[in-house]
């Protein structure tokens, strides 16, 4: 009588571990590396802002560490291609301090903005190897984002998000929840985004230039027939009415921190199928229409 078991069932088994088991499952041979490992980096994160901040003479070779790391990892995607580790990420999260953050030393100056203070760094003689393998990380990221045909969500925070970039996200056929938080969108136009679920948060105040121009996320004549899901914030209500009319499948909206500007008008009528409202006291009865 055979023990070996169906692959069905060890898959079962080990989507019940933590990350850190998977990893040694996937050492124990090649069948179970095989099964553990798509588990293992199904879901990929790269927190330059984290690494960048209290950045300290005490603690930059640990942190250069974990950047090498993370370019290791992106240089294995990139060497296998589509078909290869790529393949099997379904998320994926990076984040990093916008180019023109204010650095000041933490304590000193505003706490709403994310704080790098590089003054302390001066007297390491090597602190240029962090930068080296920081702007790898990000260099290599843009190049092998085309890569994950199978990505179902992206949150992307503190970069600039250019015509490359617009470009290889369209090419991201099976992407569905989008999230930009505090990115610098360049140019404004562009490729429509067929996705389901879209966030979209401006950058903090005094943190980078405010954004100049209408930003088309959507094709006007086309719009986000399927977009089911959206958030806003620090956005000005005014231009809400001509982005929702383009969503008419719309069920869930969060507006964050609005900006009343303009004539306000009711927007029940605008997004019929909206069952699902987050927002503050003053912008709820605009919705009146939509609440079930």
């Amino acid at each position: 009588m055979s023990l070996e078991l169906p692959v069905e069932l060890w898959l079962t088994c080990w989507l019940q571990c933590s990350q850190r088991q998977l990893r040694r499952l996937s050492l124990v041979c090649k069948l179970f590396r095989s099964i553990c490992l798509p588990l293992v980096i199904q879901d990929q994160s790269a927190d330059i802002a984290a690494l960048d901040s209290r950045l300290a003479p005490r603690n930059w070779m640990e942190k250069a560490h974990l950047l090498h790391r993370m370019a290791v990892r992106l240089d294995r995607f990139a060497a296998q291609g589509p078909q290869g580790l790529a393949s099997a990420v379904r998320s994926w999260k990076f984040s990093r301090l916008p180019s023109s953050v204010v650095r000041i030393h933490a304590g000193s100056g505003t706490p709403d903005l994310v704080i790098e203070d590089r003054r302390n760094l001066e007297t390491i003689v090597h602190i240029g190897v962090y930068d080296a393998l920081r702007d790898r990380v990000m260099t290599t990221f843009l190049a092998t984002l085309g890569l994950y045909q199978n990505l179902r969500c992206m949150h992307v925070a503190g970069m600039t998000v250019d015509l490359t970039w617009r470009e290889r996200l369209w090419s991201l056929s099976n992407l569905e929840e989008l999230a930009l938080d505090g990115c610098e969108i360049l140019p404004r136009d562009g490729t429509v985004l067929r996705i389901s679920h879209f966030t979209l948060a401006h950058p903090r105040a005094g943190s980078i230039a405010p954004p100049q121009g209408q930003l088309r996320i959507v094709d006007p004549g086309a719009g986000l027939p399927s977009l089911l899901s959206l958030s806003l914030q620090d956005f000005s209500v005014r231009n809400i009415p001509s982005f929702l009319a383009r969503c008419p499948q719309l069920q869930s909206l969060t507006v964050l921190s609005p900006t009343l500007d303009g004539p306000l008008e009711l927007l029940g009528h605008i997004a019929p199928a909206l069952s699902t409202l987050i927002a503050e006291a003053e912008t709820v009865p605009l919705f009146a229409a939509s609440q079930h």
